[in-house]
């Protein structure tokens, strides 16, 4: 079962084995379309895991940064190491994606 907007009111939650909409009435189904066609975006979950532990890293190191007067090795390391897995991840999502 997959879901889709209603081509006639945009109702968000349709299904394909629904004959009509249920919001509008409108007919859905017909002999020469038996399934909406679908699109799919390619932006997998560990993608989307890595981008958000780069984003924890980089704010951490940014702490470490501004509590040590921009003084500390470890701030600056993981300040370096996140921004760089950040842009990294960015780069392969934006690849990735269909």
């Amino acid at each position: 079962m997959t879901l889709f907007k209603c081509l006639k009111c945009g109702y968000p939650v349709v299904s394909t084995e629904a004959k009509t909409c249920p919001e509008c009435g409108a007919p859905l189904a017909s002999e020469e379309i038996a399934t909406p066609p679908a699109t799919v975006q390619r932006k997998s979950k560990p993608l989307k895991t890595q981008e958000w532990l780069s984003a924890v890293i980089l704010i951490v190191g940014f702490v470490f940064l501004a509590f040590n007067d921009y003084n500390s090795r470890i701030g600056w390391f993981m300040t370096l190491i996140g921004a760089g897995w950040a842009f990294i991840t960015r780069i392969r999502i934006w690849w990735h994606h269909d």
